[in-house]
């Protein structure tokens, strides 16, 4: 069978009653964009980001690969055998996250909320005045939600100081 075939094939399929299911599941193959290393990044920047995206796709894509045609995989795709993903809360989920959860509801597999304390944290940017932003701290790095921290490519994080939430604290709001 030639490959337009079998993609013939599969656009068939995903018409078919269960076809959906079949289209969360190939979705479910693909690791994460983010963090993403881009070229304005310095080493350790790119380091950082590439280490982070590894550990999302350890949690998730490399379960739902090893799953989805019975430990087949192609290309030389990492995978590894789990009976569950690990996703971060809900509110936090982005679009891979939401695939990852539907191809993971058609294997079977558990998915696992990671639960991470609210909370505050004070960063102080090379150049710049500390800032307080909303963050969880996860094993031993911070996780910033998307926009609340953006550093110009040349500034580095001078220090970041943890301290309590507090909700009538809003002078970052």
């Amino acid at each position: 069978m030639t490959l337009v075939e079998k993609r013939t094939q599969i656009g068939q399929w995903l018409l078919e009653g269960d076809g959906q299911a079949l289209w969360d599941l190939l979705c479910g193959l693909r690791g994460p964009d983010t963090p993403s290393e881009r070229e304005d990044m310095d080493y350790t920047q790119r380091t950082r980001a590439y280490t982070g995206r590894r550990e999302r796709k350890y949690k998730t894509a490399e379960v739902i690969r090893e799953k989805a045609f019975f430990g087949q995989v192609g290309g030389g795709a990492r995978h590894h055998d789990a009976d569950h993903i690990i996703l971060p809360p809900a509110s936090e989920w982005d679009h891979f996250d939401t695939h990852m959860q539907r191809a993971a509801d058609v294997l079977g597999l558990k998915v696992v909320m990671a639960q991470a304390p609210a909370g505050r944290v004070q960063i102080k940017l090379e150049g710049e005045e500390p800032k307080k932003t909303k963050q969880k701290q996860e094993a031993t790095h911070w996780v910033f939600p998307c926009g609340t921290l953006t550093p110009k490519p040349e500034q580095q994080v001078v220090s970041c100081t943890p301290f309590p939430f507090d909700d009538e604290d809003n002078d970052d709001e």
